[in-house]
């Protein structure tokens, strides 16, 4: 693996404080967007809450791995598990 390049790739330098504190809001498809704050949330454990959710239940997930920003879109029952996971994120 490669050395992280700290000057570039900052998201490493996250210190999250769980649950992450997100906001959701309707998208285009009268479904969800969560958006996770800006250097909120590891890449490690966004991989642990979308690996959590049904498969069918989310996309257009994404993290931009440089600045730390992560958005998932999720269906409405995608969003009922998400907040069953009030250990990892909070979604108001």
């Amino acid at each position: 693996m490669a050395e992280i390049n700290w000057s570039i790739e900052e998201c490493w330098r996250i210190e999250e404080c769980l649950p992450i504190k997100c906001t959701k809001k309707r998208n285009r498809h009268e479904e969800w967007d969560i958006i996770i704050p800006k250097m909120s949330m590891r890449y490690e454990t966004f991989m642990d809450i979308d690996s959590s959710i049904t498969h069918m239940e989310t996309y257009g997930i994404t993290y931009d791995y440089i600045e730390g920003i992560a958005t998932m879109s999720v269906t409405n029952k995608g969003l009922k598990e998400l907040e069953g996971m009030s250990d990892l994120i909070s979604i108001s």
